[in-house]
């Protein structure tokens, strides 16, 4: 299947989710890198031109229409503010440094003016102090704060407020977080399984399953497919709802899977089915997970295409790849009922192979650990444009998956 050139103007950008104690989205934080000639130094506003230009276009599609947390320089909030960046666009300031009057001025007429704010610091000081009254989001490394410090942070936030802990990549820091009083989470660790007994796979995630691993089998014919859909009404719908969105290019409504075969082709509907198939069986799972491996199966197809290698098999690569975290079961037993492409099954279980580069890539890629990422495409002969695209494709990918489940 034949896809668009690659931008080669394009800005890498990737998102890092901001969750509550229940898991829900609060923010979005925007991770990017600016093209070369503006990375060394305080970025000009002529510097962000292109990240500006691409928040005023592409936002919604980046992000979902949630608050988006993007670090921009101090000095040029007041110009920011007059160039028309949508409501949701956070601004969010380094507090490290010793804050002045002007820049006290500056956050106050700010929110007054409907802006709003976030502030990352390293410590309680002044600084914090002073502008955490105009904070939407306040943002902690997860161990740099003392309970008592935590508890006089919170007191000076407006209400609705919330103070965050950053770098929790592991579940048990995100407890210690939770209990020490934080309001709101930064980190990976929703992407390791729950510890304790893993659950069974009974009833409906037992038929999602069995759906997921038909939806693998590169010899399944058109009807089987439509029959293995129609069996779910739910994922059917959600099906639907997908592919009838505004960014699918469906010129008129289909309302059937038979249909959206004939029209998309068997491939595009068994990418939105085995999302669904997934989400089914991670029902109970951290719901950013679903977002996550969606982001990945999209990316990793994309590459795979820009590669030569099977889309379909790399989809599924990317998909199942946070199964573990889903679903508590382990890996190897799970993949056990998949009838995945060997290599598929090879590179999930950690042995390095093609298939594990691109997921390595597209994993470093998702941190915005851009060093990496850049190293590892040349590894693989990959232009960073072409991953800075597909992954920007990625996110507009899942933006139709989360419009059909709002829907839903």
């Amino acid at each position: 299947m034949a896809h668009p050139e690659p931008n080669p103007g394009v800005i890498p950008i990737t998102r890092r989710p901001l969750l509550t104690s229940t898991g829900e989205v609060a923010a979005y934080e925007l991770l990017y890198r600016l093209p070369a000639a503006a990375a060394g130094g305080e970025p000009t506003l002529a510097a962000l031109a292109p990240l500006t230009d691409l928040l005023i276009q592409q936002l919604d599609s980046l992000t979902g229409g949630v608050p988006t947390i993007v670090r921009v320089p101090r000095t040029l909030l007041q110009e920011l503010q007059r160039l028309g960046l949508p409501p949701n666009v956070v601004f969010d300031l380094d507090i490290a440094a010793t804050v002045s009057p002007a820049l006290v001025e500056t956050c106050a007429s700010l929110v007054a003016a409907g802006r709003t704010l976030s502030f990352a610091g390293s410590r309680v000081d002044d600084t914090v102090r002073e502008l955490a009254p105009y904070a939407r989001f306040i943002r902690f490394p997860h161990e740099a704060l003392l309970p008592s410090q935590i508890a006089a942070v919170r007191a000076l936030l407006r209400p609705g407020a919330r103070l965050i802990a950053t770098g929790l990549d592991q579940r048990a820091q995100f407890d210690r977080a939770q209990l020490a009083g934080y309001a709101g989470f930064e980190g990976q660790y929703y992407c390791e399984p729950i510890p304790g007994p893993a659950p069974s796979l009974t009833g409906q995630r037992v038929v999602y399953t069995k759906l997921l691993a038909s939806l693998g089998q590169t010899d399944v014919v058109v009807t089987e497919i439509a029959d293995l859909i129609k069996r779910d009404a739910t994922i059917t719908y959600r099906v639907l709802r997908c592919i009838n969105s505004a960014g699918s290019g469906v010129r008129r409504e289909v309302q059937s899977i038979q249909q959206a075969i004939l029209m998309l082709g068997l491939g595009q509907v068994r990418k939105w089915a085995a999302v669904w198939a997934l989400a089914g069986l991670g029902n109970s799972a951290h719901p950013e997970l679903v977002n996550v491996a969606a982001i990945r199966a999209r990316a990793c197809e994309l590459l795979a295409l820009a590669t030569g290698h099977d889309e379909g098999e790399y989809f599924l690569l990317g998909l199942c790849s946070l199964m573990e975290a889903m679903t508590g079961r382990p890996l190897a037993e799970l993949l056990d009922m998949m009838p995945l492409a060997p290599e598929v099954i090879a590179a999930l279980l950690g042995d390095r192979n093609h298939a594990r580069s691109v997921l390595d890539l597209v994993q470093a890629y998702e941190r915005g650990d851009w060093a990496t990422a850049t190293a590892r495409a040349a590894a693989l002969d990959i232009r960073f444009e072409t991953l800075a695209d597909s992954y920007s494709r990625s996110l507009q990918f899942v933006g139709e998956f989360l419009d059909s489940r709002a829907a839903a």
